[in-house]
C-alpha cells in the first residue's frame, strides 16, 4: 500500500523532515556566500544543496551534508536551499529534480560531467560522504589549474 511505501522510504532516508526547515537559507544569503567567496583565498568554494522538504533523498542528502560540515569546512561552505522556494526559483532557475548539488569556485560555477550523462553545473543524487569529499577536492584542484570540467565517478 502507499502508507507501506513512504513509511519504508522514510526509514532508509531518515524519517521526517520538520528539522530542516530551519537550516535552509534565502537564495540572497547564497549568492552573499558566492561573492564573499571570490576573496577568501583559504576557503573558496560554496556547496549548495538543493533540497525539497517532501523528497526523503534531498533529506537524506541534507542532513549527511549537515552531519559532516566539521570535514567540508576546512575547503568549502555548505548551504541549504528549499528548491520549492520562489525566492531560490528566481535565483537559480533549472533546478527541478532534487537532491541537486552545485559548486561554486572563487564565485564561478563548477562543471560536471559524469559517465553517460550531459556535462552540467549539477550533481544529481545521493552521493556517499566519501565520493563527495573526493568530487569536491578534485573540483578545487582543477579550478586552481585554470579550470575544465570536473570528472565524477560515481
Amino acid at each position: 500500500s502507499e502508507m507501506c511505501i513512504r513509511d519504508s522510504i522514510n526509514a532508509e532516508y531518515g524519517g521526517g523532515v520538520s528539522d530542516m526547515e530551519e537550516h535552509c537559507r534565502p537564495w540572497s544569503e547564497v549568492a552573499a556566500a558566492v561573492s564573499a567567496s571570490t576573496a577568501a583565498p583559504a576557503k573558496p568554494m560554496v556547496l549548495v544543496c538543493f533540497m525539497q522538504q517532501w523528497c526523503p533523498p534531498a533529506v537524506h542528502t541534507a542532513r549527511m551534508l549537515l552531519d559532516a560540515q566539521k570535514e567540508l569546512a576546512g575547503f568549502a561552505d555548505v548551504l541549504m536551499v528549499d528548491a520549492d522556494s520562489q525566492d531560490v526559483r528566481d535565483g537559480f532557475p533549472g533546478v527541478v529534480c532534487t537532491p541537486a548539488l552545485v559548486l561554486f569556485y572563487k564565485g564561478a560555477l563548477v562543471r560536471f560531467q559524469r559517465q553517460s550523462w550531459p556535462e552540467d553545473s549539477k550533481l544529481m543524487g545521493c552521493p556517499e560522504l566519501a565520493d563527495l569529499i573526493d568530487t569536491l577536492h578534485c573540483a578545487r584542484q582543477t579550478s586552481e589549474q585554470g579550470g575544465g570540467v570536473v570528472l565524477v565517478e560515481w
